[in-house]
């Protein structure tokens, strides 16, 4: 597979977050119509896949603090259809984070199978830093957003999952320094799709640079021992979903202010 098709195969949508339901449904319980009839059963999924495809769009475009009234809007749907389908706006996100990864999981399993083991994990990173780079959601999903979750925080660990075989496949075949570790894969895609996702205003392919500037690092021939060990996955993990949660708090103290400061100006004198 070339490189982009990765990124080309990920456009979708997913499943829950740190917030559950107030009734207690579970994630696939909110996410199926189920006990429908057809007919209905069709506008509600139709309406599902409408909101998902609208929400990741305007995810990637501004971030999570996009409002559900302006994810309404732009589907055409009511705030309270949004809410029967979504109950919260974490349900939301969390959706589209696991969908999302669903899609990447898929194209790299089918990267397991190729005849060169080095183009192939070459080609999962090169979509992974693509996707990131281009989704401002994902990336502070992946950042830690919504990395407190349980279902994003299994989806990731599958990916990481996946990165193991393709690493030491590459690895084996003598394409890729053996002192490289999952995590590190995770964290340098992260850490370029955080710092090239601005420059593409300036150009679209910037990104391309950076990724081969920090893969041919992770050459067999251009090794030289690291400094420092790498980080163990869980504490990895952990720190992201700390992080993430002040993030999350102070996004949501910023809204409240900035709600209040418009509250003021649009009152009477």
């Amino acid at each position: 597979m070339a490189d982009g098709n990765l990124g080309a195969s990920i456009g979708g949508s997913g499943k829950r977050p740190a917030t559950t339901a107030a009734d207690g449904r579970s994630p696939s319980e909110i996410l199926e119509p189920h006990g429908l009839p057809p007919h209905l059963r069709c506008d509600a999924e139709r309406n599902r896949r409408r909101l998902l495809e609208v929400a990741a769009a305007a995810f990637a475009e501004q971030g999570f603090e996009v409002s559900i009234e302006e994810i309404a809007r732009r589907a055409g749907l009511g705030k309270g259809t949004v809410f029967r389908r979504f109950p919260t706006k974490d349900c939301l996100v969390s959706a589209i984070v696991c969908e999302r990864i669903a899609a990447m999981l898929q194209t790299g399993q089918e990267l397991l199978e190729s005849a060169d083991p080095t183009q192939a994990f070459r080609s999962f990173m090169h979509g992974a830093v693509s996707i990131m780079s281009a989704d401002r959601g994902l990336l502070e999903a992946s950042c830690g957003l919504a990395a407190q979750d349980a279902d994003v925080r299994a989806a990731k660990q599958r990916v990481l999952d996946l990165v193991r075989p393709l690493l030491s496949r590459a690895q084996a075949a003598g394409g890729i320094r053996n002192d490289i570790e999952p995590v590190d894969v995770m964290l340098l895609s992260v850490a370029l799709g955080y710092v090239t996702g601005p420059l593409r205003t300036l150009d679209d392919a910037v990104w391309e640079r950076y990724f081969d500037l920090v893969f041919d690092g992770l050459r067999a021939e251009n090794r030289r021992p690291p400094s420092r060990p790498a980080p163990a996955e869980e504490a990895v993990r952990d720190a992201m979903a700390e992080w993430g949660g002040r993030r999350r708090g102070s996004l949501i103290e910023d809204g409240g202010q900035t709600k209040r400061r418009h509250s003021r100006a649009a009152s009477p004198s």
